[in-house]
């Protein structure tokens, strides 16, 4: 299993690690336990590492990969932050762009970043 989520030990914030060539329904499942394990802990900061990813992110995929967020309930997405940690490439961060559109159009405060501890910076943040 080359993804990963759990909740951090220093901050209120679930994580979520995506490596390797990890297929659609792979990635949905590890959605489906970022949100199980998002609300058995009561947090809605999300910190999503994807550094180590190796496929190309198509708009199709990233399409049904909103759409899998999108079936949790609104009360649960109000109030949600997430940064996606991606390699410092523009290329990879042209990639998705539609990603942080789609994510945005659901409600949710998503940002892209490369670096670990400006995410934490940003999802830490007062508004």
């Amino acid at each position: 299993m080359p993804w990963q989520v759990k909740l951090n030990d220093q901050y209120p914030i679930v994580e979520q690690h995506i490596s390797g060539h990890d297929d659609d329904e792979e990635v949905r499942k590890s959605y489906f336990e970022l949100i199980r394990l998002a609300l058995e802990s009561k947090r809605n900061l999300f910190l999503g590492d994807v550094t180590q990813y190796e496929r190309n992110v198509g708009t199709d995929e990233q399409f049904l990969r909103a759409e899998s967020l999108a079936e949790v309930s609104p009360e649960v997405l109000r109030g949600v932050r997430a940064g996606l940690i991606i390699k410092d490439d523009p290329k990879v961060r042209q990639s998705y762009k539609l990603w942080v559109s789609l994510m945005r159009n659901r409600g949710i405060n998503f940002e892209l970043f490369t670096n670990r501890e400006e995410t934490i910076r940003w999802l830490m943040q007062q508004d």
